[in-house]
């Protein structure tokens, strides 16, 4: 590291992107016993009558309201949503057109896209219905473990501490 000194950071970016990247797997996947639950998890399971995903979600949408909550996200894994943003008329696109799309929402709820959901699984929820318990942010610590100082090694940790609490899986479809 002291021969070349943008590696510590680079190290320290790259573990501290890893452990963000997992840390929003567990909060959308979930289900790991002794872990997150995640949003899949906690989620009522919705079934739509309608065909289009964009009818679908508007449908989620009235059900929520109905309960009593308002909507106000939408996730969609990256795939799903291409479908739907490409999804057109016999001459034009109704979200935009490809030099112009319209910015990412479906029905005026915000549509954020992570691989972490699978595809054909879209999750439409009351944001006030869940906390992200945001413990600490991501530490990444550099140091000797052991024997690491004579076998010139150095020993990284990086670590969050961080949890997720659904308040009501009433008010997160699946």
């Amino acid at each position: 590291l002291e021969d070349v000194p943008m590696l510590s950071n680079y190290v320290q970016g790259l573990l501290g992107y890893g452990v963000q990247l997992k840390l929003e797997q567990l909060i959308v996947g979930g289900n790991t016993p002794g872990s997150i639950q995640g949003l899949i998890a906690e989620a009522t399971v919705f079934v739509p009558t309608a065909a289009k995903a964009a009818d679908q979600i508007s449908e989620a949408q009235a059900t929520l309201a109905g309960e009593g909550w308002t909507a106000g996200l939408v996730i969609l894994n990256p795939g799903d949503w291409h479908k739907i943003r490409t999804e057109r008329s016999t001459t034009a696109y109704f979200a935009g057109t490809w030099n112009e799309p319209a910015t990412p929402n479906v029905w005026g709820l915000p549509i954020v896209t992570t691989p972490s959901l699978p595809a054909g699984t879209g999750i439409v929820m009351a944001p006030a219905a869940v906390a992200i318990l945001d413990r600490a942010q991501a530490t990444v610590m550099l140091g000797f473990d052991s024997d690491d100082f004579t076998r010139n090694l150095l020993t990284v940790l990086c670590e969050v501490r961080a949890g997720f609490a659904a308040i009501s899986g009433g008010a997160i479809l699946k």
